[in-house]
């Protein structure tokens, strides 16, 4: 009797198992088909804003009329609330015309990985996410470059001195560990981008690119031998550049964080934006940030400039292209460091750039900010 109730039971678990399944199959049927009839529609309501976008910028420049800019600020507020500043978040991660999967995601996950999220909120943990893997590196950016920036000091003065103990190999030989895990940030930093771009954020291409130089720069140097004077030279001068980045990052990070909080609110920016680790500030913090910034910048140039100019010789040098060399010299250590070094020298030329573009961007929203309420203010 026993036996047979809990057969029943069983019976009774499995239907209702089975219930459950053809629920889940049933919603996700309905989730599918809801999905593309949003996608479609959207498609069409980016398509018509464009073309009276268009229509609205013709008729501003022949008549100039009020009834004309009066339409044409409109039409920016509704091109707005599709940007995401309305409930349903960015609406352009639904706007399959637009939307393309970055070569890195497509090359990592496939080209039909799931990088857009469709619920508002999944999309905003993603990007908490990010930042929280921001905050918790910047710490390992920070202290570990310190450790081994004194370790290395320390060690050349002792060797200079002949005093034994200078801990030099091991020491080296955690330089490339920490550019292993290097190798681990920037990938995972370009990837979270990139998902979050295909999301909804507005992240300059160029900290994307960064982040890949960096991914080669890294695999270069994880590569030299920890015996080449070359080497040794650049590692310190690396690891200097890499405390004074750490610190700079951790209070970007927190300024950052708090600035786009209040840009958000204000209804200046979407609640997808992120702010790149590498992006510059407000004008609240111009006296602060933006000579750091520029200070990093050049302290990256003339490291880049210094390993190119001491291994410059060795570089054009014929010797050891086509043929063997003795073990004890140095030529793949110094022509590791040139191209170190040129990889540097994209970086710190790429950052200026953009950071002056993102100041002269920053100047004309401003700009455009203040003439908008003056029209408001005008009788």
């Amino acid at each position: 009797m026993s036996r047979e109730k809990e057969n029943g039971e069983e019976r009774k678990l499995m239907q209702r198992c089975r219930n459950l399944s053809e629920r889940v199959a049933q919603h996700n049927r309905r989730m599918k088909a809801e999905e593309q009839a949003l996608k479609s529609e959207t498609s069409m309501v980016f398509v018509e804003l464009k073309e009276r976008i268009g229509k609205a910028k013709e008729a501003c420049k022949t008549s100039h009329s009020e009834g004309s800019e009066e339409e044409m600020a409109e039409l920016m507020a509704v091109k707005k609330v599709l940007q995401g500043q309305g409930p349903g978040g960015d609406l352009r991660v639904l706007n399959v015309s637009t939307r393309d999967t970055p070569i890195l995601v497509r090359n990592m996950l496939g080209n039909h990985a799931a990088g857009v999220l469709n619920r508002h909120d999944q999309r905003l943990q993603l990007k908490e996410e990010y930042f929280k893997f921001r905050r918790r590196t910047g710490i390992v950016f920070t202290i570990v470059p310190t450790i081994l920036s004194f370790g290395l000091r320390r060690a050349q003065q002792l060797q200079l001195v002949g005093e034994p103990f200078s801990l030099s190999p091991p020491l080296y030989v955690s330089l490339q560990v920490y550019a292993v895990w290097l190798v681990y940030f920037y990938c995972s930093m370009a990837l979270r981008e990139n998902i979050l771009v295909m999301n909804g954020s507005d992240i300059r291409s160029w900290w994307i690119q960064h982040h890949y130089v960096m991914l080669a720069f890294m695999l270069v140097l994880i590569t030299l031998p920890i015996e080449s004077e070359a080497f040794k030279i650049f590692a310190r001068k690396f690891t200097d550049f890499n405390v004074l980045q750490g610190f700079i990052m951790m209070f970007q990070n927190r300024y950052q964080a708090r600035r786009l909080y209040r840009q958000i609110a204000l209804g200046r920016n979407s609640a997808m934006d992120v702010v790149s680790s590498d992006a510059s500030p407000g004008k609240g913090h111009l006296l602060l940030l933006y000579p750091a910034l520029f200070v990093i910048q050049g302290l990256q140039l003339y490291v880049a400039w210094t390993a190119l100019s001491f291994s410059f010789e060795d570089m054009v040098n014929g010797i050891g292209w086509l043929d063997e060399i003795p073990a004890s010299a140095d030529l793949r250590g110094a022509r590791g460091v040139f191209v170190c070094g040129s990889l540097f020298m994209v970086l710190a030329v790429g950052n200026f750039t953009s950071t002056v573009a993102t100041i002269v961007s920053k100047a004309r929203k401003s700009k455009k900010r203040l003439k908008a309420s003056r029209k408001v203010k005008s009788p």
